[in-house]
């Protein structure tokens, strides 16, 4: 029977602002794509209300495309420590999804 393995939800994809109650009825074990200091802001408003602290991941746009979401390298130590100081959120470390590339050193760089 399955009742004798837990399961633990995991959140990957872009998350809606208005969706994001819901995501905590359900009490994820690691929301992986918390993708701007704006998003962890409207996340931890909402988990301070129903009282929850959800296990996060910022994500970071290393390949710079506009097809992905994610802090820009260049900001991600400054954004990171921001959401750090969040009470409601609990930032376990980054996230990032690399270049979509046959090239080695596209997907290197």
């Amino acid at each position: 029977s399955l009742q004798q393995y837990p399961l633990e939800w995991h959140f990957v994809g872009r998350l809606q602002t208005h969706k994001i109650n819901a995501l905590l009825d359900i009490n994820p074990s690691l929301i992986h794509s918390i993708d701007s200091y704006e998003r962890a802001i409207e996340l931890d408003k909402r988990a301070e209300v129903k009282g929850k602290t959800p296990n996060i991941l910022l994500q970071i746009n290393s390949a710079k495309e506009d097809s992905k979401a994610g802090v820009m390298p260049e900001v991600a130590v400054e954004e990171f420590l921001k959401i750090k100081e969040l009470k409601n959120l609990n930032l376990k470390g980054v996230m990032s999804i690399g270049a979509h590339s046959e090239d080695e050193k596209e997907i290197q760089k």
